[in-house]
């Protein structure tokens, strides 16, 4: 290509990475994990914000010392919070460029650096006021200096102390942009020469000496035990399916744009070929122009180290691995997928490719993906506003308030801003043991209408079901990705939402007893109403059970099945459980329990009890699934009233948007 249109292409490009960018930058919610940082800003002292603010967290210093000053000046603000690190984003793209000009030529340069600036991953990354952007900058930054070391053969002073500058940036910037870093620098052994060996080793030794510091902090962050739920913290270990979505990521959630990659670059290769002289004394040439170089190999290896290392540290000591630690590695794949175009090409065929990154890859992830309207983390400020709503529609005092989440910082965020205020009867509900105060702040509720909502925590499907004790009637709901809101009432009211998909009641009286087995269990006149129960005691562990479908009771894998009952305890100290059994045809593939002492009180009154639960993950819709009772503690202990009923569940709870 002419050089004069390549630089237009090139200032198209950036354009089109910076609308993507900012657009919507500063009124699109503010994420959990973004108000932690902005929690961890509010110290009187760099002192303080380091021991409460970056100690207590799994990431190196940098990006929350620059949050606490930059804060300072410039408020807390989506805007104003994510506006340095969306810059960052965009510039990183002509670094990209860059190095894959400087690797191969300028026509990889720029249709990888289109498909780094296009993807959906890159762009959700890019637009949020954590360290992923930053560490995207500075990594790329100093793979830039570095192959203007190898390359360029600059082994000056100031080109060697920007490598060291961006490399501690990163270091300091993300624990994977650190590993990012030292892979970068066991690059240069198959690059070392007697010009460049000096300039290489003093560079990393350079880089070693300024992280000494920072030192005190991982070895403080490494003894906490990090992220991992078996430390402690809310991530479980990756499976399988972990790769698969990060592929949908890669293609922007869409088979349409994984088939339009694949077409296009074997357009490319086709038209690659037709470019070359086909002579017999040209095939080695040909062949020689395929064979993997070491920059292609370093591409690859930056693009699928961080996902192997991730795995394995996940299984051997503690797991780490998220979308967002790949994004420091991701724009190598489009820069290796590039590489084999060769610098002698049609103009014509590299704009069209150009065009057609830009303008179909968009299309696809603004308009069929929904982008700009698609929540890709737990949400706060839809939760906000529908509060505030509510509370001007029905009237603040008629509505009790609840709502499941970690930190009050985080839901009033928004109230802060808005200059509001919502009285919260309760937060953090985590374990079902968290369900006894919930029920009792239901029960002392005086108002008309409760409205609960949830997000980025672990919540009980329980407490809507809860809620429905003395709230029955479900006037409104929505889902989001890890997060949803309701609004239950007392009365029944014009629109209210029926989500009960299928139900079944016994008492155990005939004619409506779909139990079965154990039959000595069954007591007269102990029940409920007098009426027939399952009584169980030292000599019965087990009682009857009964045997479902699940295809029949769940129409999509997001219901929900629950379980309610009446249990009365006849000891102080019995003890009971409902079992739910998931089975295939040879074997059990998922056993869960709920303990019923979480909702009995005494020895005096009947129970309601409720088990709630998701399809398990080892289970499928095709499976049967039995239900039963287990005594235990081995004391005399009753059950009557049981209904097993399904209702509509989250579809969107940890999935991204996509058509694969």
């Amino acid at each position: 290509m002419e050089n004069k249109s390549h630089s237009n292409y090139l200032y198209i490009l950036i354009f089109v990475a910076a609308a993507l960018r900012l657009y919507t930058l500063g009124s699109y919610g503010i994420t959990a994990d973004e108000l932690s940082a902005l929690q961890r800003t509010e110290f009187n002292s760099f002192s303080e914000m380091i021991n409460g603010g970056v100690l207590i967290d799994f990431h190196p210093p940098l990006v929350q010392t620059f949050m606490y000053y930059w804060s300072m000046l410039f408020g807390t603000t989506e805007f104003a919070a994510r506006f340095p690190f969306a810059v960052l984003a965009i510039l990183s793209i002509y670094l990209y460029y860059q190095i894959a000009e400087k690797w191969f030529n300028k026509n990889v340069a720029l249709l990888s650096a289109a498909a780094i600036a296009c993807n959906q991953l890159m762009i959700i990354y890019s637009r949020l006021a954590r360290p992923y952007a930053f560490g995207i900058f500075f990594t790329a930054a100093a793979t830039l200096y570095f192959t203007k070391i190898i390359i360029d053969k600059k082994v000056d002073f100031k080109t060697c102390a920007q490598y060291v500058f961006y490399s501690w940036c990163a270091m300091n910037t993300h624990y994977f942009s650190f590993l990012f870093i030292a892979v970068l620098g066991l690059s240069s052994l198959i690059f070392i020469t007697k010009e460049n060996a000096k300039a290489i080793i003093l560079s990393g030794v350079a880089m070693l000496i300024l992280f000494v510091p920072s030192f005190g902090i991982l070895k403080h962050q490494l003894d906490a035990g990090g992220i991992g739920a078996d430390s402690g913290g809310w991530l479980g270990v990756p499976e399988f399916q972990f790769t698969i979505d990060y592929v949908k990521y890669l293609f922007n959630g869409s088979r349409y744009v994984m088939f339009f990659y694949a077409v296009l670059f074997i357009f490319l290769l086709v038209s690659k070929f037709k470019t070359q002289n086909s002579k017999l004394s040209d095939l080695n040439e040909v062949a020689y122009k395929f064979q993997v170089s070491r920059f292609k190999i370093i591409a690859f290896v930056f693009f699928l180290f961080p996902l192997v290392f991730g795995y394995v540290y996940s299984y051997a000591k503690n797991p780490i691995l998220q979308h967002s630690v790949l994004t420091f590695g991701t724009p190598f794949m489009f820069i290796f997928l590039f590489s084999f175009i060769p610098e002698q090409f049609s103009q014509k065929t590299i704009s069209i490719a150009f065009a057609s990154i830009i303008l179909l890859v968009n299309s696809v992830t603004i308009f069929a993906n929904d982008f700009y309207n698609t929540n890709f983390f737990g949400v706060y400020k839809p939760i906000n506003s529908k509060t505030l709503e509510w509370e001007t529609k029905y009237g603040k005092q008629n509505i009790t308030h609840i709502i499941n989440t970690d930190n009050p910082y985080f839901v009033n965020y928004y109230y802060k801003q808005w200059g509001k205020t919502v009285d919260y009867k309760g937060y953090n509900f985590v374990g079902r043991e968290s369900l006894k105060r919930l029920i009792e702040i239901v029960d002392n509720s005086k108002t008309d209408y409760l409205s609960f909502a949830w997000t980025n925590i672990g919540n009980p499907l329980e407490i809507t079901e809860l809620i429905k004790v003395k709230f029955p009637y479900l006037i409104e709901r929505k889902f989001f990705f890890n997060s949803e809101y309701y609004l239950f009432g007392k009365h029944k009211t014009e629109g209210s939402i029926n989500d009960v998909l299928f139900s079944n009641f016994t008492d155990f009286n005939s004619g409506n007893n779909l139990f079965s087995g154990n039959e000595q269990t069954y007591k007269a006149s102990e029940g409920m109403k007098h009426s027939r129960c399952i009584m169980l005691d030292e000599k019965n562990e087990f009682g009857p059970g009964i045997e479902l479908n699940s295809k029949d009771i769940l129409k999509a894998e997001s219901n929900i099945l629950n379980i309610s009952l009446k249990v009365k305890k006849m000891a102080v100290d019995a003890k009971s459980a409902v079992v739910v059994v998931f089975k295939d045809a040879d074997s059990t593939t998922s056993w869960q329990a709920m303990d019923t002492d979480i909702f009995t009180k005494d020895t005096t009154h009947w129970f309601t009890i409720f088990y709630s639960l998701r399809l398990p993950k080892t289970s499928k819709i095709s499976d049967k699934v039995n239900v039963y009772f287990w005594n235990v503690g081995k004391k005399r202990i009753l059950f009557d009233d049981v209904k097993i009923y399904t209702t509509v569940g989250n579809p969107i709870l940890y999935s991204i948007n996509n058509d694969f």
